[in-house]
């Protein structure tokens, strides 16, 4: 037989599922999009702090 303590970890872990997934409905967190064009390349150059001896490649 299922003991107590058993049954209430399993309605709590129901109860979590339940609650992440009514938050996640309700789209609290934002979604970050990015944002692609393929024209727009950006190319970055790694320097010293002072700006000089910067990489060739």
């Amino acid at each position: 037989m299922i003991t107590d303590k058993t049954i209430k970890f399993l309605l709590a872990v129901i109860a979590a599922n339940l609650t992440f997934l009514t938050i996640k409905d309700l789209q609290l967190f934002p979604i970050a999009h990015a944002q692609y064009v393929s024209s727009d390349v950006q190319k970055v150059t790694l320097c010293e702090p002072s700006g000089y001896n910067c990489s060739k490649r």
